[in-house]
């Protein structure tokens, strides 16, 4: 979830998120559910020398918003047969013998195997 702060600040968005996640927790169900969290403070306010609205000096959501270029991604991909696996495995395995580790799992001796 997030928040632009020129929208709400901090406060605000974390009485939201409170809010709503009791809300969530209690299953949605309003009756007899008090919320633990007090009420948001709905009383706008501004100072005197503050037009309302406040004028916004972006006009297109291009200018606020960055949109950086990445350089094109390189896949690789690895083809392990099953019985490759079963070889890694077995020799993790293998060499963890006598020890207090659990048995490792095929995937963790792919993985340990790929890193």
């Amino acid at each position: 979830m997030s928040l632009n702060h020129g929208v709400a600040d901090g406060n605000t968005f974390w009485h939201f998120f409170n809010t709503w996640s009791e809300i969530n927790r209690s299953g949605g169900s309003s009756e007899g559910y008090k919320l633990s969290t007090p009420p948001p403070v709905l009383d706008w306010w501004f100072l005197d020398t503050c037009p309302v609205p406040i004028p916004v000096p972006f006009t297109k959501l291009e200018d606020i918003i960055s949109r950086p270029e990445y350089t094109p991604v390189q896949e690789c991909f690895f083809h392990f047969s099953a019985e490759s696996v079963k070889k890694l495995k077995a020799k993790a395995n293998a060499e963890m013998a006598g020890t207090a580790t659990a048995t490792i799992s095929s995937l963790q001796s792919l993985l340990a195997h790929m890193w």
